[in-house]
């Protein structure tokens, strides 16, 4: 009587030589650098601190804001908001920024899109949503902010993640962390 044994290496030759190619394909991309593409001049990464000096709009008004990972789009004070009908029912709105000394600037803009807000007693807010200019760690970009009457809140202008995802990381732990000033916004 003859006993075979199965030999397991038997019939693995070709998945054994897929997983060759596949380790030696994995071990050389390991070697190369990938270059993230920059968004707008945005650094590649920058950590700033849960509290940033900020400019907003045009005018370029310097507030301190509070960098929120929570929230989803920004958020400003919009003093005196009026939200109108114009141009085939457009929603527009009009409203005041006010600076740090108390310069006062009016808006007017169209509405993008109306959030909804939850609030922390349950329920939601319905705010307008405008694009509107913001510098952050030196950096302008136009993102998308609601308006608020934030009155009762401690920071005037909330930054959401969608502005904060251009390689920006929030380290709780810092406050004011950005060295680079914001240049003045030249007129589109």
């Amino acid at each position: 009587m003859k006993i075979q044994l199965n030999n397991p290496t038997k019939g693995c030759g070709l998945v054994g030589l897929l997983l060759v190619i596949c380790a030696l394909a994995l071990s050389a991309c390991a070697h190369i650098k990938q270059d993230i593409p920059s968004v707008s001049g945005v650094p590649k990464t920058s950590t700033l601190g849960y509290l940033e000096n900020v400019r907003v709009g045009e005018q370029g008004f310097k507030v301190v804001a509070k960098l929120d990972t929570g929230a989803d789009t920004s958020s400003v004070y919009a003093h005196k908001a009026e939200i109108y009908l114009r141009n085939d029912n457009e929603s527009w709105v009009r409203f005041n920024l006010v600076n740090v000394d108390g310069t006062v600037v009016e808006y007017d803009e169209r509405v993008t899109r109306f959030a909804k807000i939850k609030k922390k007693s349950g329920g939601t807010i319905r705010r307008p949503v405008i694009i509107l200019p913001i510098c952050i760690a030196g950096i302008w970009i136009d993102a998308e902010v609601n308006l608020a009457n934030r009155s009762n809140f401690k920071y005037q202008t909330l930054i959401g993640r969608e502005r904060l995802s251009h390689n920006i990381i929030v380290d709780s732990g810092k406050q004011f962390a950005s060295k680079q000033s914001c240049p003045s916004l030249s007129k589109k």
